[in-house]
């Protein structure tokens, strides 16, 4: 409206042109930088680019329309992030591409929810009739179960990330969001901080920042993933990389919580009552339970590194993902936490096509993979079953 009011002396009208055109543009080629390893090194590493290119790729280039390379690109839109959102049904949710939302019902059937925005979705939550979205510009869109639209809540800038929403009982909003900077590469997010948001309106009205967390890392967007809150009961914990702080939803007041060590991943098991907190460092990792929602912790068995993510449910369960490295490749492992040995056991090993990111509920209940072609596959405790296929 602003650009219209101040050039509207120079137009003939003031409706916007809707762009319709039917022809696709040409596919426009993004070469890999050589990595200066040497020619032999480089042929391995073209031949396995060209292995591993999703067949999605082929079916997008043979789309004759616009309107046909959109509903296919949202049909098989890939989640944006690792951790999925269950509601009281058992319907999850997870945030992906182009605007969508993947649901997945109860009988393991898998469909797209369209928010109309054309920003990733980077958080969900699922509460009663109520579905709440935040997008990659700091949109915060709902939509209730018996509405056909999606409407604009709230928005923050437009750099910041959201990553996390989260309610307590008594009504109060948890918004957590990544605050970007200007990156020195084009297509790479590079996280300045990550930033605390509190409402107890409706309709986040009164949305205000609580906390801002700084990165200390380079190009940080994997430093704001492992900043992760979670309400208990009459409590909000956050895991703040450095310590567990935990928030009393009604009066805001926050405690420090340990563990004493840096937390790379953060997870809370299905009863609320066992926090994980582990720090992702090789050989260097160490992993840190507490059994009393964090007044305290005690150090347990890591697993083998690289881990991917862990989460342990009491003491004696607990699970985690792990790269296991080859040449060129890296397959995922499934491991469990043997309590009387005191170790940790391979259950399973998914090929490096079949599993390239894992898909997992806070609780850790479910856990899926996401295929190279982006197909999604549940592991079940000892294998991977296909659920949704796009190859």
């Amino acid at each position: 409206n602003r650009v219209v009011t101040e050039y509207q002396r120079y137009l003939i009208s003031t409706t916007p042109i809707q762009w319709r055109t039917e022809i696709l543009p040409p596919a426009q080629s993004q070469p890999f930088e050589s990595p200066n390893l040497g020619l032999v090194v480089e042929l391995l590493l073209e031949y396995e680019r060209s292995v591993n290119r999703p067949p999605l790729k082929k079916a997008l280039k043979e789309a004759v329309s616009i309107s046909d390379f959109l509903q296919l690109s949202r049909v098989a839109a890939l989640p944006t992030v690792g951790e999925l959102v269950a509601d009281e049904r058992g319907v999850i949710y997870v945030g992906a591409d182009f605007g969508q939302i993947r649901m997945r019902a109860t009988s393991g059937e898998w469909s797209s929810i369209d928010t109309g925005s054309p920003s990733p979705v980077t958080a969900v939550f699922s509460k009663a009739d109520q579905l709440l979205a935040g997008t990659q510009r700091g949109e915060i869109l709902a939509k209730q179960s018996s509405a056909a639209d999606w409407k604009l809540l709230n928005s923050l800038p437009a750099n910041e990330v959201i990553i996390d929403i989260d309610r307590a009982n008594n009504g109060r909003w948890f918004i957590v969001a990544a605050h970007a900077k200007p990156s020195r590469f084009p297509g790479v997010l590079d996280v300045e901080s990550v930033r605390l948001y509190s409402a107890l309106d409706e309709k986040l009205s009164d949305l205000q920042m609580v906390k801002s967390i700084e990165s200390k890392w380079s190009f940080g967007w994997a430093f704001s993933l492992a900043v992760r809150g979670q309400v208990i009961e009459d409590a909000y914990f956050l895991n703040t990389i450095s310590e567990v702080e935990k928030f009393d939803t009604a009066t805001m007041r926050m405690e420090t919580l340990g563990p004493g060590h840096p937390i790379s991943q953060f997870r809370v098991s299905s009863s609320g009552n066992v926090l994980t907190g582990f720090r992702n460092q090789g050989a260097f990792s160490k992993l840190s339970v507490s059994f009393d929602r964090a007044k305290t912790w005690v150090e347990m068995e890591r697993p083998p590194y690289t881990v991917n993510d862990l989460i342990v449910n009491s003491q004696h369960s607990a699970h985690a993902t792990r790269w296991s490295a080859g040449l060129f490749s890296a397959s995922m492992e499934f491991l469990r936490f043997d309590a009387e040995k005191n170790e940790w056991l391979k259950l399973a090993e998914a090929t490096p096509d079949a599993c390239r990111r894992t898909l997992m509920t806070q609780d850790g209940a479910m856990l899926f993979c996401i295929s190279r072609g982006g197909s999604i596959l549940r592991f079940n405790g000892s294998n991977l079953v296909v659920e949704f296929a796009s190859d």
